[in-house]
């Protein structure tokens, strides 16, 4: 084994001197001495400047181990005890819990329902925009209720809607929680301003059809940008509608996102590269140009005759 030490001193000799002292080696050793910085002056003796170092190194020789002493730890080392088998013990699974069944609404239900959603949103509402709004609420065929925002103007509708309906989102299900509180059925509420869950629900399906469209023309799958439930169904929907292609969600919670993936989709047509080359047009027989003597090195020139 090589033991190693680096001296410094103001000097090679001072730096050798420390290193022999931290190397603390016995007299016999042989030591190796290698200079690895040499020492260097200041400027104008206030700048700069370096000490020398040197490294001190010996090796050093380990005793032979008896082969006595390892015989005997060899006969007193205790036996491996057996290992007993062990009984598999097969986990306790819980029984499911089964869900409560919510019973439809009924009438009284849905009016009270829609009495209390609506002036509860019109609270959010005006309070948002710090304006006062028209609201009103309706019972669909469908028992929901739907609430509509009429709004003043198209920037105080903006900030209701927010970005890409965020903020109608979460008013609508903070009325919904406000509907559903203390009961065991449920009632769905949907809140609408400007007509905009309709314009919202054209524009995903647009988007669906000439992703999926693209989708089938590339050969390659198409990752949308993260939406809501409502939304993603909307995709989903409109996506069945066009043969050879098929959709699904991935991610969660907020990152969650529709893939369309064509049928004849092959992950390895990604690592192969496109032939863009286009073809040669076919060379006109022509014949070659022949440059005569008499020619003028930079074109012709013609000079004016005198009148």
């Amino acid at each position: 084994m090589i033991i190693e030490k680096i001296g410094v001193g103001e000097t090679i000799e001072e730096a050798r001197e420390n290193a022999r002292k931290l190397l603390n080696a016995p007299e016999d050793a042989d030591i190796k001495f290698d200079i690895i910085t040499a020492p260097s002056k200041k400027i104008l003796g206030l700048f700069g400047g370096k000490k020398a170092e040197v490294k001190a190194s010996y090796e050093k020789k380990e005793a032979p181990k008896k082969k006595a002493a390892v015989k005997a730890k060899a006969k007193k080392a205790p036996k491996k005890a057996e290992k007993k088998p062990v009984k598999k013990v097969e986990p306790k699974v819980a029984p499911k819990k089964e869900e409560p069944k919510r019973t439809p609404a009924d009438p009284e239900r849905l009016k009270k329902a829609c009495e209390d959603c609506t002036p509860y949103v019109k609270d959010i509402v005006e309070k948002i925009i710090d304006s006062k709004v028209e609201v009103t609420s309706e019972i669909a065929q469908d028992s929901t209720i739907l609430i509509t925002i009429c709004g003043e103007n198209n920037e105080a509708d903006g900030i209701i809607i927010g970005h890409r309906g965020e903020t109608l989102d979460a008013i609508q299900y903070l009325a919904s929680l406000k509907a559903n509180k203390g009961h065991d059925d449920y009632v769905r509420v949907t809140l609408d301003i400007s007509n905009y869950r309709q314009k919202r629900q054209e524009t995903l399906v647009s988007l669906a059809h000439r992703n999926a469209k693209n989708a089938l023309r590339s050969g390659r799958r198409i990752t949308l940008e993260p939406m809501n439930p409502y939304e993603r169904h909307i995709i989903h929907t409109a996506v069945q509608d066009i043969e050879g292609v098929s959709s699904h969600s991935v991610g969660s919670n907020i990152d969650r996102r529709v893939v369309i993936t064509p049928n004849n989709y092959n992950p390895s047509r990604r690592n192969q590269k496109k032939n863009y080359s286009r073809p040669s047009a076919p060379a006109e027989k022509r014949e070659p140009k022949k440059d005569t003597n008499s020619a003028p090195l930079y074109g012709i020139i013609t000079k004016k005759e005198e009148e």
